[in-house]
């Protein structure tokens, strides 16, 4: 209920029945946008700017917490099991970007799925993207490398792209809200691809670039 209330949706009906496995919820959402105001993957174009809102890689970090037998009060894990859609956020940058996505198969990935809609390559410099204390502490004490901060999923965040002239109406937009955003990169010209470098500039290889759909 409290969910319905914060992000004004309504829960009708549902179907209840039992099976002996684990359980298994499928969930629908319907809603509506203005016409011609709906922001999509496939506008953003060369010179456009890359920005990510919150922090990248905590949903991930908190799920390998719980794997390797950590308890569930840690932080991250908070934002594996609970996370906090940006909603009000992208409502609030319609108008303002180009084309956007959540990070939800991760961040390289969803890169990738801007960069396939629009025909583009974007670039993005892994020193800029937006850690918080726990995951850089994990990433500083090499227990992960920046391929698993941005491979990782279900972080819920937006990824998005805009024009340079958009940057002041962003973070004013951000700021009402009360939600960090961070310019991580750029998008060129070129075929579909995602380049992250490391903080030496390096490109850095993933052999998984996140969840993929059937």
């Amino acid at each position: 209920r409290a969910d319905q209330d914060e992000f004004d949706i309504r829960l009708f009906g549902g179907d209840t029945t039992h099976h002996r496995n684990t359980l298994n919820l499928t969930a629908t959402l319907i809603g509506e946008v203005p016409a011609g105001e709906a922001v999509t993957r496939d506008g953003a174009c060369a010179n456009d700017d890359i920005y990510v809102s919150g922090t990248i890689g905590d949903a991930a970090m908190g799920l390998r917490h719980l794997q390797s037998g950590g308890g569930g009060e840690d932080a991250l894990v908070k934002r594996f099991q609970t996370p906090d859609p940006r909603v009000s956020l992208g409502m609030s940058l319609r108008g303002l970007v180009s084309a956007m996505a959540d990070v939800s198969d991760g961040l390289a990935a969803d890169l990738g799925h801007i960069c396939t809609a629009s025909k583009v390559s974007i670039e993005v410099s892994g020193a800029e993207i937006p850690l918080s204390d726990e995951a850089r502490t994990y990433l500083d004490e090499g227990v992960v490398g920046l391929a698993d901060i941005v491979s990782g999923g279900d972080d819920y965040e937006l990824v998005f792209a805009a024009r340079p002239g958009a940057a002041d109406d962003i973070t004013a937009a951000a700021c009402a809200i009360g939600v960090p955003v961070t310019r991580i990169g750029r998008v060129f010209d070129g075929p579909p691809d995602v380049r992250i470098t490391d903080r030496d500039g390096k490109k850095i290889v993933l052999d998984n670039a996140g969840y993929r759909h059937f």
